[in-house]
């Protein structure tokens, strides 16, 4: 069961005591979202926060051009969520979308802090879960800024592992800050430029192994 997978990841971050672990299930509850599901909109407060224990989540808004920018993209034993929004209950430009069909459990922002604020137990996890959003966060800033758009798409499995496989090229170009069309562009000179790096390795190999005759 999903709150119990949940469960079991908290466990890897900290001991908790068996009181925690009712309060939890508690206030935690699960559902199954539909592929493309909308779970929150950019028109209304980000009052959840979301913990995926199978699918793909991802935090994205719309510029006044109509372009997506995907801010966020989360997978198994991730949170996904606007968290200055879910914080402060204020106004959210986000759109929270799940990309495949996916389970999540999810909390309101009452029971959540009445959760951290009571256990020393848990509110070192949410600390803990914040420093881990706050270090994807720099390293999302870095791939962005310090990266043309090839290199990003060179370089995205390096970053974020067994993403690009998983969702659509709309998505990624988003994810990467660029529109569809120049995605697709970029893509087409990574592949041109990795099949003549494959030629050139494979002549290297064969005048290596004429040597040998």
């Amino acid at each position: 069961m999903s709150i119990e997978k949940f469960i079991a990841y908290l466990k890897t971050i900290e001991n908790i005591e068996e009181h925690d672990i009712i309060r939890i299930r508690k206030s935690f509850k699960y559902k199954i979202c539909k592929k493309k599901e909308i779970l929150i909109s950019n028109n209304q407060i980000c009052d959840k926060v979301f913990f995926i224990t199978k699918g793909i989540l991802r935090a994205y808004s719309i510029d006044e051009k109509g372009i997506e920018k995907t801010r966020v993209i989360s997978v198994e034993n991730e949170f996904c969520g606007n968290w200055a929004s879910f914080h402060n209950l204020s106004t959210n430009n986000e759109f929270i979308q799940s990309l495949e069909l996916s389970e999540v459990v999810y909390v309101d922002h009452k029971d959540f802090y009445q959760l951290v604020n009571s256990s020393q137990a848990l509110n070192k996890i949410y600390t803990k879960i914040l420093e881990k959003f706050q270090v994807y966060h720099v390293k999302r800033f870095e791939f962005i800024s310090n990266l043309s758009l090839q290199e990003r798409l060179q370089k995205i499995d390096l970053y974020f592992p067994n993403l690009q496989n998983r969702i659509s090229n709309k998505v990624l170009a988003s994810f990467l800050h660029a529109t569809p069309e120049h995605c697709s562009s970029a893509k087409k000179k990574v592949v041109k430029l990795l099949t003549a790096m494959i030629a050139f390795i494979n002549q290297d190999l064969i005048m290596e192994m004429l040597t040998l005759f």
